[in-house]
């Protein structure tokens, strides 16, 4: 493109010929601002492209890129971030949608505030006929004072009741790209999962600023029941040691509450790791590799029994209601 836009649009797809031509064109459609669109094909079975074709109908502002090999999303991130060249970028999943009018409204608050990332409330919408009644929005922000800073204690504090009330992590963001590439900062390929998260975290802890905005235009789709997802063991257990990593790295920042926030998250993924581990090794009868997670991680040997504890409870109070209901 001849110059530089104000957003580029990042989405990574893979899988995605049934949702993606949606996200594409609520991308397209946001007013008020210029933008590039860029889809990263991460290595799709079948190939992206002429889904892409089809929803850009012509369009030239959208971009295409093809993996040769699948790196999972933070691959497919950074192969379109290599390409951008918008003062923003901004994160859309390939089964997600931007409401209109969004990007205008957080280029403005990004303006206003000098804010290297801006965040808005996430629009909750249920995919599957069947899964019932959930909130129109992430974060209850009634109690809340808008604009608010994000600071790292905040961010990376993985408790409900935290300044916001909900974890900040499954937010997507609006990032400077002047400051992405000051810092150095780029998506960890290591992580299929909360790689977005690890990289707000990092251009945090080396000062970049980040404000919450009462914007609410990312509709974040909904499959299965929840927004949280059960990890593999793999999954977990390269989360466990990125924080690992993490917190070596900013070692100078882990007091405090950002240390204790740190310790938490820590342990709570730990303990996910165990647990997901225990439950393989169950079912493949290997009853020695259980006592040696246990003994690797003996921190984790309460949370595993209450666990599991709350399992059997679960399915003794199931079979008796079964029996007798």
């Amino acid at each position: 493109m001849g110059q530089t836009v104000d957003v580029s649009v990042i989405i990574p797809a893979y899988k995605a010929e049934k949702y993606l031509p949606f996200a594409i064109r609520s991308a397209l459609a946001q007013t008020g601002v210029t933008l590039e669109v860029i889809i990263a094909d991460d290595a799709s079975p079948t190939p992206m492209a002429p889904v892409v074709t089809e929803a850009a109908a012509g369009d030239a502002r959208v971009r295409f890129v093809r993996l040769d090999e699948n790196k999972g999303p933070s691959g497919a991130r950074n192969a379109a971030l290599d390409l951008a060249t918008g003062r923003f970028v901004a994160v859309l999943d390939s089964d997600d949608e931007f409401r209109p009018g969004r990007l205008e409204q957080m280029v403005a608050a990004a303006e206003t505030l000098s804010a290297d990332i801006i965040v808005d409330n996430l629009i909750l919408e249920a995919v599957d006929a069947d899964m019932g009644q959930e909130p129109d929005h992430l974060v209850e922000t009634n109690a809340l004072s808008l604009p608010m800073r994000i600071e790292l204690a905040t961010y990376i504090d993985p408790r409900e009741e935290n300044a916001t009330g909900r974890h900040m992590g499954y937010m997507k963001p609006l990032f400077r790209r002047e400051k992405m590439i000051e810092l150095d900062v780029r998506y960890d390929e290591s992580l299929r999962n909360s790689e977005d998260y690890y990289l707000v975290a990092e251009l945090l802890a080396q000062g970049a600023t980040m404000f919450f905005c009462d914007i609410a235009g990312y509709v974040y789709k909904i499959h299965g029941g929840s927004i949280s997802q059960r990890l593999s063991v793999e999954q977990a257990k390269a989360i466990v040691d990125k924080q690992a990593r993490f917190q070596t790295r900013f070692s100078d920042l882990m007091t405090g509450d950002v240390g204790l926030a740190c310790s938490l998250r820590s342990r709570a993924f730990t303990n996910q790791y165990v647990n997901e581990a225990i439950i393989e090794k169950l079912k493949a009868k290997d009853v020695f590799g259980v006592g040696e997670l246990l003994i690797k991680n003996p921190a984790s040997i309460g949370a595993v029994a209450r666990k599991f504890a709350g399992i059997a409870h679960r399915k003794i109070t199931g079979a008796a209601e079964s029996r007798f209901g």
